[in-house]
């Protein structure tokens, strides 16, 4: 079972960040590796908290890593995000641009995007 921390791990290794994601799959090996009950859940409700922020966190030029993707029209992505909890309704820049308008303003001719941020 794939946990919104580990979705969030692969949505941010796809998203080019090497020093969080080398952190990320060295956490995600302990955790796997972990007996039943062995596991720290404070510890683990603040690494939620943090992953979480780390997905809401906007770039240099105010997108967040979903408004990325969705600019690159990279579906998987899109739906690794949205899954691991990205926030679908955040706003950039001045005018709050959504992704979801970011999908119709991006003039792609697939929809797989738009369907994926539709369902979202």
């Amino acid at each position: 079972m794939r946990t919104p921390c580990l979705l969030a791990a692969v949505a941010l290794a796809t998203a080019n960040d090497a020093p969080l994601v080398g952190s990320l799959r060295l956490l995600r090996g302990t955790l796997d590796a972990a007996p039943p009950g062995s596991l720290n859940m404070p510890a683990l409700y603040e690494l939620r908290s943090c992953l979480g922020q780390a997905l809401a966190d906007p770039d240099e030029q105010g997108l967040t890593r979903l408004h990325r993707a969705v600019l690159d029209c990279d579906v998987e992505r899109v739906g690794t995000l949205l899954q691991a909890g990205a926030d679908h309704e955040a706003g950039a820049g001045l005018l709050e641009v959504k992704p979801l308008h970011l999908s119709i303003l991006n003039g792609d001719e697939r929809t797989a995007v738009l369907e994926k941020m539709l369902s979202a």
